[in-house]
């Protein structure tokens, strides 16, 4: 079986830094193992501490480039009320998931341009990720303390349209 992915991996933004993200990525962990306990417990194994060791590590060391890549995420207008920047951000969400060894392509319909990806996995379960890259428009433009396009690092939060819904 295959992993199949419509949109790009989780990229949190730093609301409550490094210690957060690890935090939020435990209970999105704890929540699957409670689901897929719920659905077939005879298939759980316990995470272990070296589990979250692994994770932790990964993301303190991959901290950085993936606020970096969230950057240039949120540059990207994609508005899709206005019929803006879709099929531009939907080519930039194809390269992202093929930088992480997916096969990737657009595919064009009569609305916002679908992205669909898949990577085979390490076992026979199939992984199905459906998710959005539009965003609402930013107007009112005066009440934005920098552009919403240009994503803005204040303090340890980041600031621009998507960044949190639904680019992250």
């Amino acid at each position: 079986q295959n992993e199949t992915v419509a949109l790009p991996a989780l990229l949190l933004d730093r609301t409550d830094h490094q210690n957060g993200i690890v935090r939020i990525c435990r209970r999105i962990l704890n929540r699957l193992d409670r689901k897929f306990i719920s659905i077939n417990s005879s298939s759980v194994k316990e995470r272990s501490m070296e589990d979250y060791k692994k994770i932790d590590s990964y993301l303190y060391k991959n901290f950085n480039k993936s606020i970096s890549e969230l950057s240039t995420y949120v540059a990207q207008p994609s508005i899709s009320a206005q019929n803006i920047g879709l099929k531009e951000c939907a080519q930039l969400v194809k390269e992202m998931l093929m930088a992480r060894g997916f096969k990737a392509r657009v595919m064009e319909t009569e609305g916002a341009p679908v992205v669909y990806a898949e990577r085979k996995g390490k076992s026979d379960k199939t992984l199905l990720i459906y998710n959005h890259y539009d965003v609402q428009p930013p107007e009112p433009l005066e009440l934005w303390e920098s552009p919403p396009f240009e994503p803005s690092l204040r303090g340890d939060k980041l600031y621009g349209r998507g960044v949190s819904d639904d680019k992250s």
